[in-house]
């Protein structure tokens, strides 16, 4: 039986750079697509290790739009 799982680590949604406006939506492009690898992957599951946000307040802005997935 096959079994893999992915693992990010210090993702630090949220974080803005003042020298590159970019960085913000670009980690959170980055984060949908590993998120989508592992879905398509049909990965066991996701390892999180670190910082998965910048601070402990989130930004409204800060993109969690996976808080509601649901697995098939």
């Amino acid at each position: 039986m096959r079994s893999s799982f992915v693992h990010l680590a210090d993702t630090h949604l949220g974080y803005r750079d003042p020298a590159d406006p970019e960085s913000f939506e670009r980690a959170a492009k980055q984060f949908r697509f590993a998120v989508d690898f592992a879905l398509e992957q049909r990965s066991a599951f996701v390892l999180l290790a670190g910082n998965v946000f910048h601070t402990p307040e989130l930004d409204p802005a800060t993109p969690v739009s996976y808080t509601h997935l649901t697995l098939p």
